[in-house]
């Protein structure tokens, strides 16, 4: 390798031994920020209804404690969920035997 190439380069071992105690530093801010929290808060997800054994469960999510971080306005977090909750008072085959009856394609 040229000489001037390879005074231009960071060895791994540099850049892990640079990267560490920022990493350390990282790692205790995030501890001590974690203790500052306030209470858990218990989420829960309503039962689907109607007369099939599989139903979906539509949730929005607003975080007004917190800002969004990938948004280049304001606003608090928000956060999309569906949920597919199959009844477990059915008989028969669940989610995994039909993957397993699908297996057969691939």
């Amino acid at each position: 390798m040229n000489e001037a190439v390879r005074g231009t380069l960071i060895g791994r071992r540099r850049l892990l031994g640079d990267a560490a105690p920022a990493t350390g530093l990282i790692a205790s801010v995030a501890t001590a920020l974690a203790g500052t929290r306030p209470q858990r808060v218990r989420l829960t997800v309503p039962k689907p209804t109607g007369p099939h054994a599989v139903g979906t469960v539509s949730l929005h999510l607003v975080d007004h404690a917190r800002q969004d971080p990938w948004s280049s306005t304001p606003h608090p977090r928000e956060l999309m969920v569906s949920r597919m909750p199959r009844d477990t008072r059915t008989r028969g085959p669940g989610a995994e035997g039909h993957v397993l009856l699908a297996g057969h394609y691939w």
